[in-house]
């Protein structure tokens, strides 16, 4: 699946999935990443929502565009429930920081 996401093949996608591959399933080839990390890798924001609307699980993924310093990426796995605490573990860009730390702030009020 790795090199349908990389190709930003989504009818092989989902052709993968139908025939009973996990969209969550670490590639053993690619550094155990997911398909959603490889997107998010690539910064492919259309790839990481297509996953995401397959059911890919954003709950481990924030870390790697928080890295990446991804941001319209981290916005949209924010807005699908990623907990932006976990952004800032891996964070090192300044104006990353301080849009997770923002949407923190936002989401306490």
């Amino acid at each position: 699946m790795r090199q349908a996401v990389e190709d930003n093949n989504c009818v092989q996608i989902n052709e993968l999935i139908n025939q009973g591959c996990s969209i969550d399933e670490a590639d053993q080839d690619a550094q155990e990443t997911t398909p959603l990390q490889e997107a998010i890798k690539h910064n492919n924001p259309a790839m990481v929502k297509f996953l995401l609307d397959l059911g890919a699980d954003c709950s481990n993924s924030l870390g790697t565009a928080a890295a990446y310093g991804h941001a319209e990426i981290i916005s949209v796995l924010i807005s699908r429930g990623a907990n932006p605490l976990i952004g800032l573990a891996y964070a090192t860009d300044s104006t990353i920081i301080n849009e997770l730390l923002d949407y923190r702030t936002s989401a306490i009020c």
